[in-house]
């Protein structure tokens, strides 16, 4: 893996962390809204009640940083494939150390959210945590039930380590850091109001979406003095940010907000958008941040430069309209078109022009949305290979659908992706079978399902597969070719034929319970084969899913065999029903070496009751060796291509 794909790995791995957290925010954001609705609509109660209430908001705001560093340890240990549990409970101490550290002597004040040592501290401490294992320690000898104890005590020289090396190295860092923020200082009083406006937005918005508090961060550097600043009588800029830049929360939420309205339509983002409508109506947009926003390079540069338009429009329309303002005061949590009602006296021109940058908010976000939407993620390609395969209900395999590869290291394979599964509709796929022979008669024994694929005119093979299969998706393409046999077999049995036949099963697949159930459920009562690969034994719940297919009467093929780093090991293990020589040794078989490989096989397999079935056969010299040989059946071109059902009907019947 380069540079930048280890780069855009780890930015998709802070993206899971910063969704992972989002819960906690929904649940402090609903406290925010039920406070602010208390204070806006005049509800009276009780000063104890209030005094709790606000205790217990404070409360999970300061636990939101616990959470944030949690989480982010917790998804790079996973990334570094390091002990979670260690890479968490070293995180945590270091925050904490950090946190007594700042207020010596003092009750221990923590941020809210995202601050600088909230996302920093988790990452260099998990990373100083998987350089330092295992060069650093106890080589004690594991053995037995209690591997995992002893694998924790193996990481205590590195935890000790790392806890010190990364306070060392955060405050080795943050010391230049603290010396521009003071070198800046000065220089904000400097500049005209506007400007410091301007740039107090992009910094706030840049802050935010690297996952940082941006306000807090910002009023660190400047302070909050141009918020209470006159940019009219009775209005501050503080309030002309609130009511005309930053509509809805930072980054102009509410045009952001109205665009997800209008162009998400599935999905997890379809559940946060309509979640996060009476937030944003109290300009508390924290939800679409971390779960839209932060580190999605698409929505980077309409964050940033709606505010910046949102200051120059409102700036101009303020010269030429010259609106009078009232002394109310505009709160941060005052909601959206009520804000600008009130502080103009309820001119509705002031509230149309709040409308009307929300409008075009929504339609500049809308655009960079639309291609963000396009690059079509592993979860959105499944949805729609799903529905052009009518394929009814999502998958979830026992790991999650796999997260394209592509996504976290190419767009550009990002878009063939989009392309191959826009086009895999089923008016464009077909199934083709090839008929399995005896080897001694030459009549037909069963058949094997191939997947072909429209274009055009022509009748191709699958190549799509390659695609479908680094995104996780072929649950879903096998799930489709299940219900098609089904198809079949039930219109053959109306002919009264009822052929024995072969189904491939991808590794994927075989994972997943999920998907593997459905494919039963077409399946179950069929004369039906499962044809597996080798690889596919590489994973324990492939190996229990396969045992549960033979529990339920389904034989299983081992296919492919000799493709690769094939093992003896897997003829040991698994009982399979059927073994199939790859085209590659059969292609070798007129050979010596190549004859005596194949007949060891067949041999062995016999001795284990297993049959053989040789692929890819072309030639008469192949067949008559391998009849020679003694294998059990024949596939491939001497006798017969794929053909589409309807000729294999009249084969069977002509027969």
């Amino acid at each position: 893996m380069n540079l930048r794909e280890k780069l855009t790995a780890f930015i998709l791995t802070l993206q899971d962390a910063f969704i992972a957290v989002v819960p906690f925010f929904l649940f402090t954001s609903i406290l925010n809204l039920a406070y602010s609705l208390i204070n806006y609509l005049g509800i009276e109660i009780s000063p104890l009640f209030r005094l709790k209430l606000e205790g217990i908001i404070k409360a999970f705001q300061a636990f939101t940083s616990i959470a944030a560093v949690i989480s982010i340890s917790y998804f790079l240990a996973q990334r570094f494939r390091i002990s979670q549990i260690m890479a968490v409970s070293l995180a945590v101490l270091v925050f904490i150390t950090h946190a007594v550290l700042e207020a010596p002597g003092q009750a221990i004040v923590l941020p809210y959210g995202f601050a600088p040592e909230t996302l920093f501290l988790p990452i260099i401490s998990t990373i100083l945590l998987k350089l330092l294992y295992p060069r650093i320690s106890l080589k004690i000898p594991v053995w037995g039930s209690h591997y995992r104890v002893y694998r924790l005590f193996e990481y205590l020289p590195s935890l000790f380590v790392a806890y010190g090396g990364a306070l060392s190295l955060f405050y080795l860092l943050a010391w230049p850091v603290e010396r521009i923020l003071n070198w800046l200082k000065p220089l904000g009083q400097e500049l005209p109001g506007i400007v410091l406006l301007s740039v107090r937005a992009l910094l706030v918005d840049a802050f935010w979406f690297i996952g940082l508090h941006g306000e807090r961060m910002v009023n660190s550097i400047f302070g909050k003095g141009i918020l209470f600043q006159k940019l009219l009588p009775d209005l501050t800029y503080g309030e002309f940010n609130r009511l005309f830049v930053s509509i809805g929360g930072a980054g102009a939420g509410f045009g952001l907000l109205l665009a997800l309205l209008f162009l998400v339509r599935r999905g997890y983002l379809e559940t946060i958008t309509k979640i996060s409508v009476p937030f944003v109506e109290f300009n508390i947009n924290t939800l679409i941040i971390y779960a839209v926003v932060v580190l999605n390079r698409f929505l980077l540069p309409p964050f940033l430069v709606v505010p910046l338009i949102n200051i120059g429009l409102s700036y101009l329309f303020l010269e030429v309209y010259r609106p009078v303002f009232t002394d109310f005061y505009v709160v941060w949590s005052t909601p959206v078109f009520i804000d600008a009602y009130l502080k103009s006296g309820g001119d509705l021109t002031v509230v149309g022009f709040q409308i009307s940058l929300i409008v075009i908010d929504a339609m500049i976000y809308g655009y960079f949305l639309s291609l963000y939407l396009k690059s079509a993620d592993a979860l959105s390609a499944a949805q729609l290979l799903e529905k052009n395969l009518s394929v009814s209900q999502e998958l979830v395999s026992e790991e999650g659908i796999k997260a394209f590869q592509a996504q976290k290291e190419l767009i550009e394979a990002q878009a063939r992706l989009q392309r191959v599964v826009e086009s895999l509709k089923e008016e464009n796929l077909t199934l083709y079978y090839q008929p399995v022979v005896d080897a001694r008669t030459g009549k037909i024994k069963k058949l094997e399902a191939l997947i072909r694929y429209r274009e055009g005119d022509r009748i191709v093979g699958p190549q799509f597969l390659e695609v479908i299969e680094k995104a996780g998706l072929t649950p879903i393409i096998d799930v489709w070719v299940s219900r098609k046999v089904k198809e079949q077999l039930k219109e053959w049995r109306l002919y009264g034929i009822e052929p024995e036949l072969s189904v491939n099963l991808h590794p994927d697949t075989l994972k997943s319970w999920d998907a593997l159930s459905r494919i039963l459920e077409n399946l179950r009562g069929w004369k039906v084969t499962f044809e597996v690969v080798e690889k596919s034994f590489l994973y324990p719940q492939a190996r229990e899913n396969l045992e549960k297919l033979r529990k339920e009467g389904f034989k299983v093929a081992l296919d492919d065999f000799g493709v690769g780093y094939s093992s003896l090991e897997v003829l040991v293990n698994f009982p399979f029903e059927l073994l199939k020589i790859d085209k590659s040794l059969v292609d070798r078989v007129t050979d010596e070496r190549g004859y005596r490989v194949c007949a060891s096989i067949t041999s062995l397999c016999h001795s284990l009751g297993i049959e053989v079935v040789a692929e890819g056969v072309e030639r008469e010299e192949e067949l008559n060796a391998l009849r020679k040989i003694g294998v059990d059946m024949i596939q491939g071109f001497y006798f017969y291509r794929p053909m589409p059902a309807e000729r294999v009907t009249r084969l069977i019947r002509e027969v």
